[in-house]
Order: structure tokens, then sequence, then C-alpha cells
């Protein structure tokens, strides 16, 4: 009888987390001042804060081919060029830090080659 007890009581213990519960995936994030290279692109997400990337590269070149790239897959991109120099390709941006984050794991999901995408947070000035 008493090791039914002792069973029972450890089967508790392992309850505390649910078999189901899934922890989110690591998002890499970075914060950093950058500026649009479109004015249309500027005047329709100023106000947002969060960015999702979908490439980074030095030469602004790269990022248009890669740009026409992710056209042809049903993005809209825009290219964001951050203090540091290089080119980000962000296909979305939100001001809710959540749903940039949920478009990010959706992404990743939907474009397995591309699970690398990263949340960009816009530093103030």
């Amino acid at each position: 009888m008493l090791a039914l007890v002792i069973g029972a009581s450890s089967c508790k213990s392992k309850r505390m987390f649910p078999v189901n519960e899934r922890a989110e995936p690591d998002i890499p994030v970075r914060e950093e001042r950058f500026s649009f290279t479109q004015e249309t692109d500027r005047i329709s997400q100023q106000n947002n804060t969060f960015f999702v990337v979908m490439g980074s590269f030095q030469n602004r070149d790269n990022a248009e081919g890669f740009s026409e790239t992710l056209r042809g897959l049903g993005f809209t991109p825009t290219i964001l060029l951050s203090e540091t120099g290089f080119h980000r390709v962000s296909v979305n941006s939100f001001l809710s830090e959540d749903n940039a984050r949920s478009r990010v794991l959706q992404i990743r999901e939907e474009f397995p080659d591309y699970a690398d995408t990263w949340l960009l947070i816009k530093k103030d000035d």
C-alpha cells in the first residue's frame, strides 16, 4: 500500500508541466536605428516598431535581388538601411511585438527555407 501512495505522489509532480505545451522557439531580436529606403514605405510603416526580417545584406543590390525573390513568393518586402550599414529586408511590420513574433513563427512554418527569420525593433532617436 505504501508503494502505491509514493507512486501516486510522484505522478503529481510530473504533471506540473503539461505534456502538450511546447516552448516557443528562439527568435533572434535586434534593436537598432534604421531608415527606410523608399518614401512610400516610410509613410506606411513609420509608426510601427517591430519588423519581421528575412534577409540582411551589406550590398544594396543583393537586398534588391532578394526582395524580388520574396515578391515571387507573395511577400511585399521593404528594405531598411540600418545604422550598422546593413540592408535589412523586412516583409511585415507591427505595432505589437506579439503580432510580430506570431508572424515570424508563421513564416518559419510555411517557408522552412527561411527558418532564420528574425525580429528587428526600431530604436527611437
